[in-house]
């Protein structure tokens, strides 16, 4: 299971044999890493084998997509909407470029605050952190692509429309781990209709 999990992440993040013998070659002083990169390489070789020149992975579909993308006439009229991502691997940024340059639109959606959003740069332990890197990698994208942007759209009705029906869940996504919002409560805790209950495993949680 872990090694299909690292199989799986290389396909994602763009490496192949060629950059393991590369940083392989700079790890004389780390022989257990070197030895481990090693070990890598024969399974990433012998998968590739094993599968053979007519089979793909799940992973290398993105791939060979990036390859064809441009010469697609249903790609060429398409609105592309992409809702509810944190943030995109190597290889789903490297089609996003390509995607932006022949399709008719994109719109993209990042969940963030308001406020944060105005704020423009977070560290990297702030709770909205991946989005503003997702928003800034792909107006950067879009700039060297030399495809134009359009103006960022903030919702921010008072009430979500997710929790119209619910205020009090809407209070407490406004103020969980906020805790300066939280000090300054205007309504007693006992009349929010929400619970907290710990469970001693998940059969009694369901």
């Amino acid at each position: 299971t872990q090694l299909k999990s690292m199989l799986s992440e290389f396909y994602q993040y763009g490496v192949g044999l060629e950059q393991l013998e590369m940083v392989s070659r700079q790890l004389s002083g780390r022989p257990l890493l070197k030895y481990k990169l090693e070990d890598l390489m024969v399974a990433c070789e012998g998968f590739a084998g094993k599968l053979g020149a007519d089979a793909i992975t799940a992973e290398e579909v993105l791939i060979r997509l990036c390859g064809m993308a441009e010469r697609s006439r249903l790609l060429k009229d398409s609105v592309i909407a992409l809702d509810g991502f944190t943030g995109f691997t190597p290889i789903q940024y490297q089609l996003l470029a390509i995607l932006m340059g022949c399709v008719e639109r994109m719109f993209v959606t990042v969940t963030i605050s308001p406020e944060e959003w105005k704020q423009k740069k977070t560290a990297s332990h702030e709770l909205f952190y991946l989005s503003h890197k997702t928003a800034d990698t792909l107006k950067n994208l879009a700039e060297q692509k030399g495809v134009r942007t359009e103006k960022e759209l903030v919702l921010s009705p008072e009430i979500l429309p997710r929790f119209r029906e619910a205020p009090a869940l809407g209070f407490l996504e406004a103020r969980y781990g906020r805790y300066a919002q939280a000090r300054s409560l205007t309504q007693p805790l006992d009349d929010l209709p929400i619970s907290v209950t710990a469970c001693q495993n998940p059969e009694e949680e369901v």
